[in-house]
């Protein structure tokens, strides 16, 4: 009876080992299972910000990733990692669309001595535009240091182009043709063209024409010959 009773207390304990075990795999596959679903639904985010137009759309797709990643209480590596990698990636879009801004909006010193008053005002005012969306982008894209760092970068432009205009000489409007002309390249840019030409008998002989693209200006000098004609 003693044997017995041992064999069915072993039983007993095997089943019950057999219980729980059964019941920590289906909790480790739920686990697995609960994973992979969060770890998609990131991945759909990042699609859905990869799939807006509008930088402001895209800037509210990243502000909700975050809160979301502040808020999940980090206990699964995966679903950790897969917020670091999506929320990096959509920080590097608005760092590269600010970086590349930054650069068209800079004069070599070169291109400053160039400029014009148009251009110039343009830039100003673009330089003034650049700042409100970095302060948008402040605690969401950059932190706080990096925000003082962009904005003190872009003032320093500003004061350059306001300085310049200070030095330009009133043109003689008869004897100088100045226009505009707009460029789609990402969500805004500007390019500028400024030709100095000489009238005579309803006719325009260029001179020189400058052309501004991206922050760089391309000259082309013409010698007075009449290489482009038109009727005024």
């Amino acid at each position: 009876m003693k044997l017995k009773g041992k064999f069915l207390l072993g039983i007993l304990s095997l089943s019950i080992s057999a219980i729980f075990m059964g019941g920590m795999n289906v909790n480790v596959k739920a686990s697995q299972t609960d994973s992979q679903v969060s770890v998609t639904s990131i991945k759909n985010e990042y699609k859905n910000f990869k799939a807006q137009k509008k930088s402001d759309k895209k800037l509210s797709a990243l502000k909700t990733m975050n809160a979301e990643y502040k808020a999940y209480n980090k206990s699964d590596i995966n679903i950790v990692n897969q917020y670091k990698k999506d929320i990096k990636a959509e920080k590097n879009y608005f760092i590269k669309k600010d970086k590349t801004t930054l650069k068209h909006l800079t004069l070599s010193k070169k291109d400053l001595n160039r400029s014009w008053k148009m251009m110039l005002d343009y830039k100003i005012k673009m330089l003034k535009s650049f700042r409100k969306t970095l302060k948008n982008e402040k605690g969401i894209v950059y932190t706080n240091k990096q925000y003082k760092s962009l904005i003190s970068k872009s003032n320093i432009q500003s004061k350059r182009y306001v300085s310049k205009l200070k030095h330009i000489k009133n043109i003689n409007s008869t004897n100088w043709i100045s226009y505009d002309y707009t460029d789609k390249y990402g969500d805004e840019l500007h390019g500028f063209k400024e030709t100095k030409g000489v009238i005579k008998n309803n006719i325009l002989t260029i001179i020189w024409q400058l052309d501004e693209h991206n922050g760089k200006i391309t000259y082309t000098k013409y010698d007075g010959k009449p290489m482009v004609k038109f009727n005024i």
